[in-house]
């Protein structure tokens, strides 16, 4: 064999060795990178399942104290509501509430409370009235007439008697000048010192004002034409 073929075998045989080494080698390396891929994939799939599992416990125990809070609010709305059916048992219905609404009314109109409770605690079903009932009778006010014979005086004049009604109508349209008593009225006791007390409606009509230590009652009733019948009754509260 000459030199010349001997050396190009050679040199071939060199080519093919480094190029077995090459792919060993670039094999070697992507099967290193493989691994570390999968090494890092590994890692971080491990990495973020640990976190999931944190995740769902902070979940579950969140979940566990609302449903805590919810048991403890059930608990709690059970109670309020037996206070609030316990409470609705206690307040006064009928009479009693409009006795109170009258009583706030009172207040709230500057009545002083000791006031009050000295009238409640001289209230009782039977009073003593020791003088005689007096009737008197006066003129009704209306838009038509206003002037003689329009008012009463009780108490040693210490309380005024007037009334305002509407005007009767004859049967061909007239308005008259006299009030018509199958129409509401207004009767108004006017006290010294200014205090006034009203009650309206049809007649006949029955209140009462107190003044001092005694109870002045007051009933009226249709009189005459033109006038009504009032009759005062004046007893002690002690």
């Amino acid at each position: 064999m000459s030199l010349g073929l001997y050396e190009t075998r050679s040199r071939r045989q060199r080519r093919i060795r480094w190029a077995v080494v090459r792919w060993v080698l670039a094999g070697a390396a992507v099967a290193g990178a493989a691994a570390f891929a999968y090494e890092v994939g590994s890692s971080q799939e491990q990495h973020q399942l640990t976190e999931l599992r944190a995740h769902a416990e902070d979940l579950s125990a969140q979940l566990g104290a609302l449903r805590q809070q919810n048991t403890e609010l059930q608990a709690g709305l059970m109670v309020v509501e037996e206070r609030l059916r316990d409470a609705q048992k206690e307040i006064p219905s009928g009479p009693v509430a409009d006795l109170l609404d009258r009583v706030q009314a009172k207040l709230d109109a500057g009545v002083e409370i000791e006031r009050l409770q000295f009238l409640v605690n001289a209230a009782a079903n039977t009073s003593r009235c020791s003088e005689q009932p007096v009737g008197k009778r006066f003129m009704v006010q209306t838009l038509l007439f206003a002037g003689a014979n329009d008012s009463v005086a009780f108490a040693d004049g210490t309380i005024t008697v007037t009334a305002r009604g509407d005007s009767a109508v004859s049967a061909d349209g007239k308005v008259e000048a006299w009030f018509d008593p199958a129409k509401p009225i207004k009767l108004i006791l006017t006290l010294i010192g200014g205090r006034v007390a009203e009650v309206s409606g049809k007649l006949p009509l029955h209140t009462s004002v107190v003044v001092g230590e005694r109870e002045h009652r007051f009933s009226a009733s249709a009189g005459a034409q033109g006038f009504v019948q009032v009759t005062g009754e004046r007893c002690g509260l002690s």
